[in-house]
């Protein structure tokens, strides 16, 4: 977690090493969609689960990137004996693995316009 708070605070790329199929832009129906499911979820917890996804499964695993990400990240957190319990009902269920990095990115400026209200 500490990696990626790093990356935030000095505005780094955190993920420029990541293959460019997993950098797929998010559709404006998705960030609609995060703009009003984000602020019902813990978005440290989600920002912190979303980058460990990132670093030790999506960047490592050839899987199929057209997967769903809520579908996906449950059985993850599970296998890995993380925290199974992150509220993801609300995500849209339309973002691809494809898309993880820049979700990701998206809920850091969410967070970061928050913290300035």
């Amino acid at each position: 977690m500490f990696a990626f708070n790093q990356c935030i605070i000095i505005m780094q790329e955190p993920f420029h090493t990541l293959n460019q199929e997993l950098l797929q832009p998010l559709a404006e129906t998705q960030c609609k969609h995060l703009d009003r499911a984000l602020p019902k979820v813990d978005l440290s917890a989600l920002l912190g689960t979303l980058y460990e996804f990132i670093e030790t499964y999506t960047r490592h695993i050839d899987m199929n990137k057209e997967w769903g990400l809520v579908d996906t990240l449950p059985p993850h957190l599970e296998a890995s004996n993380l925290d199974p319990s992150l509220d993801l009902d609300e995500l849209p269920e339309d973002i691809t693995l494809a898309q993880t990095a820049s979700t990701w990115k998206y809920i850091v400026q969410f967070q970061a316009q928050q913290k300035q209200h």
